[in-house]
């Protein structure tokens, strides 16, 4: 069960880093 629970906070923590990136590309091209 810990494994399970530290997997899945993993993948949140992964998702919002990639959405954060994503968004800082987004901003920078769009400011470009």
């Amino acid at each position: 069960m810990n494994a399970l629970v530290a997997l899945t906070v993993i993948i949140i923590l992964v998702n919002i880093i990639v959405l954060d990136s994503s968004d800082c590309l987004c901003n920078a091209s769009l400011g470009r």
